[in-house]
This record gives C-alpha cells, sequence and structure tokens, in this order.
C-alpha cells in the first residue's frame, strides 16, 4: 500500500511574480512563495503548487483549476474590473457575457471560463446547480 500523507495538484506558470498577484489579489485566495514556487491555498484545505517554467511554460488548454463561487455573475464581474475577459469558445452555448447557464441541476452547473496570467485555463462554478 503506497498511503500518501498528502494530495495536491500543481501546473506551470511563466512568472511566479504575477501569478502570486493574481492568485492572490484577484481571486483572494491565500498564497505563500517560496523558492520552488508559489502554494495557493484553496478553503484552507487544499493546495495548488504553481512552479516556474519561464519562458519554456506552454499554457494548459484544458481546465486546471475549477473554483465553486456562489453566485457566478458577481465572479465574472469581479474578473471584469481586473480586466480580465471570459473565455468564449465554439460549440458551447455560452451566453453574451461568456456564461454557460445551467437552466436546471439536471443541465450541469453554471460555468464561465478565464485565463491566468501564463495563459492557463480557470473555471468559475456556480455552487447552487454544480
Amino acid at each position: 500500500m503506497i498511503n500518501p500523507q498528502n494530495i495536491f495538484s500543481s501546473f506551470s506558470v511563466i512568472d511566479l511574480d504575477s501569478s502570486e498577484k493574481f492568485y492572490n489579489k484577484v481571486l483572494g485566495l491565500k498564497t505563500k512563495k517560496d523558492k520552488m514556487g508559489v502554494h495557493v491555498f484553496i478553503a484552507d484545505e487544499h493546495e495548488v503548487f504553481l512552479y516556474p517554467k519561464n519562458e519554456q511554460h506552454i499554457p494548459a488548454t484544458f481546465t486546471v483549476l475549477n473554483l465553486v463561487v456562489p453566485n457566478i455573475e458577481e465572479a465574472a464581474e469581479h474578473l471584469a474590473k481586473h480586466g480580465i475577459s471570459l473565455e468564449k469558445y465554439d460549440g458551447l452555448w455560452q451566453d453574451e457575457d461568456g456564461i454557460m447557464r445551467a437552466e436546471s441541476a439536471e443541465d450541469g452547473p453554471s460555468i464561465c471560463w478565464f485565463k491566468d496570467p501564463s495563459g492557463n485555463v480557470l473555471s468559475f462554478i456556480e455552487a447552487n446547480n454544480q
């Protein structure tokens, strides 16, 4: 049996300083920077580790982090105030704001996607219908 002591996710970024600022100041998450990278703490229980790849970084083309929020419109407006636009994808039924809205829980959650300073794809998912 392996018996892991902890589990966390990680992905690369271009620049640790701009990434720490984005995750801490824009998304409001607790961060801790050390010589290896930036630790991002979510709900004091989960950790995501951001490590530098500098110019070798290739942004993830898939969602690397989903953040469950109580109100997706407020979360999207918060991003807009920081100059961050939502991503729009062909083939998805997103509204003009870029939010894919669920009409019921059976439709799945309302969700929107955006990118961090390194181009990695993140999402907001509305809590009440996930």
